[in-house]
């Protein structure tokens, strides 16, 4: 007895002993923090002052991989219930401008870094012409972002380097409100919106990864190639758009059938569309790239860049069946979690903040950059599809509005990519493809339908679809 009470004393004396050490290393941890934010306030309010801003963590990438004739662009859509017009879209552009300084910028090239820089020339509206997500001129005296409109559409795209998708959503959803308050609706909230008589703040401005960068593990994942899809290619430019607009609670209770979430349905559907054309004794896997907001798992108001990825990785085999499928993209899914996305913060960060990357020239940096991303960026994904999930907004939104939409544009190296977005019981997804084949899309579609999802499907390939 007396053993069993000299052992309980021993093991609390090590319980108590190890929450000291972890209390210990947890301040000297919040401390370190509390030292990179103010040294990185400074250094942006230094840099607000003089009108420009480093580029965030996941940012600085994009631009060293641009070419002559792609840039990664992402397009987010509204569908407004009556034609757009065009003289009130400027004018409730111009009135937001101030109002977001991290996007109103150009590209500048310095020795070591390229930055962004204030630029004041006024940004005009456009009726759209081209296919989505167009690259934008090189050079300082060029805007980053453009928003465009058709009928009754209205399109804010943006080059990557600038924001995700998220933080482009805020825009957008500030540009709608203020539009229909400009044509004499009242609002009662400003959720998912931005007062645009409202000051910017510091934290909008902020690079969250320097800010949640800690001395924890970093994330250390081997990836293997991914399977991928084929096809006769298409001119430079050309984007083949194939949108998919689904009912939400319809997807939500045929997902309870199948024991999963609305999402992991789409992307096992997708999976299993893309497995039917596959080779079957592929020893690649296909590999889904699905970004993840950070902001899920750590607090931020930062309207530029703040998102990971987690590659859904599904083994190809000669047979499967949908719900097979299903329960590999659960259990992938299941992968997300705040450690995870800590390390992969950890990780990206350390690779900024080495000595070496730091004194490297630019051009050298980008020569690198582009290589590293031809080897390594699209090879271990199949494709990429980025969920926005549902779009809140103010309920006034619903005299307008019909649907928001997401095109990812033209991948680099990889033939097609996913954008998918939620307004009200309206969920649309949007493949966008550089091939002319569009297998994966009817795949895709038709698997969907077959398990009693009711689908409209839009294209602009009038060749493939009446």
């Amino acid at each position: 007895m007396a053993r069993r009470t000299d052992k309980v004393a021993e093991n609390k004396c090590k319980n108590e002993f190890k929450s000291l050490i972890h209390g210990i290393k947890d301040e000297n941890r919040n401390k370190k923090k509390q030292q990179r934010i103010l040294h990185r306030n400074k250094k942006e309010e230094w840099g607000r002052l003089n009108n420009w801003l480093t580029l965030d963590n996941a940012g600085i990438i994009y631009p060293s991989i641009r070419e002559e004739n792609w840039d990664f662009v992402y397009r987010i859509s509204t569908l407004l219930k009556e034609p757009v017009d065009s003289t009130i879209l400027q004018r409730a552009v111009s009135d937001i401008t101030p109002r977001f300084p991290s996007f109103f910028v150009k590209l500048k090239e310095g020795f070591f870094w390229t930055y962004l820089e204030e630029y004041r020339k006024p940004l005009i509206v456009e009726e759209e012409s081209e296919f989505p997500c167009s690259k934008f001129k090189k050079g300082s005296a060029n805007h980053l972002i453009r928003v465009l409109y058709y009928k009754n559409r209205i399109s804010l795209e943006c080059f990557h380097a600038l924001a995700d998708g998220r933080s482009s959503l805020k825009l957008l959803n500030s540009l709608i409100k203020h539009y229909m308050e400009l044509k004499g609706f009242e609002f009662t909230s400003d959720i998912g919106c931005l007062n645009y008589l409202d000051k910017p703040r510091l934290e909008e401005l902020e690079d969250s990864f320097q800010d949640y960068v800690d001395d924890s593990e970093k994330l250390e994942h081997k990836e293997v190639a991914a399977y991928p899809i084929k096809g006769t290619a298409e001119d430079f430019g050309v984007v083949n758009s194939t949108t998919a607009e689904m009912s939400v609670s319809q997807l939500k209770e045929i997902a309870k059938t199948y024991d999963c979430k609305m999402f992991e349905l789409i992307l096992a559907s997708l999976a299993y569309a893309i497995w039917k054309k596959a080779k079957k004794d592929s020893k690649q896997p296909i590999k889904i790239s699905v970004p993840i907001d950070l902001r899920q798992f750590f607090e931020s108001e930062s309207l530029r860049n703040f998102s990971g990825y987690l590659n859904v990785e599904i083994p190809i085999k000669k047979q499967y069946e949908l719900t097979e499928i299903i329960a590999i993209v659960k259990q992938e899914m299941g992968k997300i979690d705040k450690p995870r996305m800590q390390g992969f913060i950890n990780s990206n960060v350390a690779i900024k903040n080495n000595f070496f990357i730091k004194i490297i020239p630019l051009f050298l940096k980008n020569f690198f950059i582009n290589m590293f991303f031809k080897v390594w960026g699209e090879r271990y994904q199949t494709i990429a599809v980025s969920n926005l999930g549902l779009n809140k907004v103010p309920e006034e939104f619903n005299e307008m509005v019909d649907r928001f939409e997401v095109n990812l544009g033209r991948p680099k190296y990889n033939t097609k990519s996913m954008g998918l977005i939620s307004y009200g019981d309206k969920l649309v997804c949007t493949i966008s493809s550089k091939i002319k084949e569009n297998f994966t899309e009817k795949d895709f579609i038709k698997t969907l339908s077959n398990i009693g999802v009711d689908i409209l499907v839009e294209s602009n390939r009038r060749d493939l679809y009446e």
